[in-house]
C-alpha cells in the first residue's frame, strides 16, 4: 500500500512515517522543507531514501492534490500555522 503522510518531518508525522515503513508500506512524505526529511528519517534509524519525499505546502491546493496522486491512503499530520499573533 502506498501512503502519503503530510507533516512527515514533525513529531507525529515522523513517527507515523516510521510505523508505516515498518509495516511494509511505501511512504510518500509530504513536506514543506525536503531538507528536513533526511533528518526525520535518520532520527528513527531509517535510510535517507527509505521514503519518497514530495515538497508541497498545505495552502497550495494544486501541489497538495499532486502529492496525493497514485496513493492508497493518507495520514494527515500536517498543519497550517502562523507565528504572527494577528493571524492566530
Amino acid at each position: 500500500m502506498k501512503v502519503a503522510i503530510t507533516g512527515a518531518t514533525g513529531l507525529v508525522g515522523s513517527h507515523c512515517t516510521a510505523a508505516a515503513l515498518a509495516a511494509g508500506h511505501n511512504v510518500r512524505m509530504v513536506v514543506r522543507n525536503p531538507d528536513k526529511a533526511r533528518s526525520a528519517l535518520a532520527i528513527h534509524g531509517l535510510a535517507h531514501d527509505a521514503a519518497e519525499v514530495f515538497e508541497a505546502d498545505l495552502t497550495d491546493h494544486d501541489r497538495l492534490r499532486a502529492s496525493l496522486a497514485d496513493v492508497d491512503g493518507l495520514i494527515h499530520a500536517g498543519a497550517v500555522f502562523s507565528l504572527d499573533p494577528r493571524q492566530a
